[in-house]
């Protein structure tokens, strides 16, 4: 959820750019799982439209409540 700051900035800019608010655990996991696919995968270090076909770990990332919430 955006905070009261952030509702603020959209409304007065038309956007806002939220602070993350995933625990540092999470971020870390998402990371080295990130590392792990690139080194697997090299041709997707700038894009993989479907992460979840080569890694089902990223389809566990699109469910999680905190990261579900930012968007």
């Amino acid at each position: 959820m955006l905070s009261p700051a952030e509702i603020e900035h959209y409304e007065r800019h038309g956007y806002v750019v939220p602070e993350y608010r995933l625990p540092l655990d999470t971020i870390g996991a998402i990371k080295a799982d990130h590392a792990r696919l690139i080194a697997r995968h090299p041709e997707f270090a700038d894009y993989c439209s479907s992460l979840y076909v080569h890694d089902l770990c990223f389809l566990n990332y699109a469910r999680d409540p905190g990261i579900l919430d930012m968007l």
